[in-house]
């Protein structure tokens, strides 16, 4: 998997082919976090940036007979054009994805290459997303199929053709693209601070309060959502979800805890020996707890400390 970039921030252009572990070494001011976060953005966002050039009648076929297949190899075959596209679209969202002025990101564009890629036909699909109560879009695929089947499940309300072809495309680049590019899980270098100031960053609550007792003529709805947008390049405002949910979030059981002492033994090993300890949330916060030595008590310490 082969990133490129050009006029990113201090970047004027540039490759990275990550690996297993890939390390983004270099002085201040060059250019690491910039890098670091596109590669973040590109791997979270590829389906909502995909653009799989559908042909122009399948949506209405879709809507009148609620059935239609797709041909996987046929995309397959047009992995590279679906890439650029992908990727230009991705490049053009920059500015949001930074939260910054859009004219210092013009210009900026951020690449995705995949080398040998080979479609998986042994895999199963399925995802089903729902439209209100009403109206139901599936996506299914049979291990050994070649075939994506969609069918849309309407009981009266009308879903407009845009919306259910930008939810085909997503989910049609997922189906293709999810063995290469893996969901990304962001630690900005800011964490710190994060773990110890995250209510006060989290200012959707001040502001909108703010916005109330200075309306003298009442509450104008766009201003007010506008305020309330994240003042943060979007892994600065993941980390910040993640911290203040990390409650719920260790709660959760992943495939790897599912076998924590079996299959993926060597993986808790190695971490452990990593940060020399453990982590835990306890009143609403994440705590670090050193291996116990002999002779000394255990200490539990927040994460900020």
């Amino acid at each position: 998997m082969k990133f490129t970039f050009k006029k990113l921030g201090y970047v004027d252009q540039g490759a990275i082919e990550l690996g297993d572990m890939t390390l983004i070494c270099g002085p201040n001011n060059v250019g690491k976090t910039w890098l670091s976060y596109a590669i973040y953005g590109l791997l979270k966002h590829y389906p909502a940036a995909a653009s799989c050039d559908l042909s122009e009648d399948l949506v209405e076929t879709l809507k009148e007979s609620g059935a239609v297949k797709i041909q996987l190899p046929d995309f397959a075959k047009r992995l590279d054009p679906l890439l650029k596209q992908l990727s230009h679209n991705f490049s053009r969202s920059l500015g949001g994805f930074f939260n910054t002025d859009s004219d210092l990101m013009k210009g900026a564009n951020v690449s995705l290459e995949l080398e040998n890629y080979a479609f998986d036909l042994s895999k199963k699909f399925y995802k089903a997303v729902k439209f209100g109560r009403k109206d139901t879009l599936i996506l299914s695929k049979e291990a050994g199929s070649e075939v994506l089947d969609i069918t849309f499940q309407s009981n009266g309300s009308s879903v407009p053709g845009h919306i259910l072809e930008n939810v085909i495309e997503q989910e049609l680049a997922r189906c293709m693209l999810e063995d290469y590019i893996l969901s990304p899980f962001v630690l900005t270098s800011e964490r710190t601070g994060i773990s110890l100031f995250y209510k006060e960053l989290d200012l959707s609550k001040n502001i909108l309060v703010e916005h109330l007792a200075n309306s003298k003529k009442g509450v104008n709805p766009i201003t007010l959502l506008n305020s309330m947008r994240s003042r943060y390049a979007e892994p600065i405002k993941d980390n910040i979800d993640i911290v203040r949910d990390a409650d719920s979030i260790a709660k959760q059981k992943s495939f790897l805890k599912e076998d924590k002492t079996g299959k993926y033994k060597p993986v808790f090993d190695a971490l452990k020996e990593i940060i020399g300890g453990s982590f835990k949330i306890a009143n609403d916060q994440v705590l670090y707890q050193p291996a116990k030595e002999r002779n000394r008590d255990r200490a539990v310490l927040p994460i900020y400390l």
